[in-house]
């Protein structure tokens, strides 16, 4: 999917979320994309998913979350 001009992959599903270097991480499942790793990403990465964010926090209100 292309968003202003950039290359951007649409999130299915967000798996897991951690505190690394006192910054929030996500683990996500990718449409389409097979990723046997799920390597951490960092949570400004997925400004495009406000709705899948507050998803799993509301289902996993124990993870690390952004600070508001």
């Amino acid at each position: 999917m292309i968003i202003q001009e950039k290359q951007e992959w649409e999130v299915e599903k967000i798996l897991d979320s951690r505190r690394h270097r006192n910054k929030i991480q996500y683990r996500v499942k990718w449409t389409g994309f097979h990723d046997p790793d799920r390597t951490w990403y960092p949570s400004h990465n997925f400004e495009n998913s406000p709705d899948l964010i507050l998803q799993f926090h509301e289902e996993y209100p124990e993870k690390p979350a952004p600070q508001n």
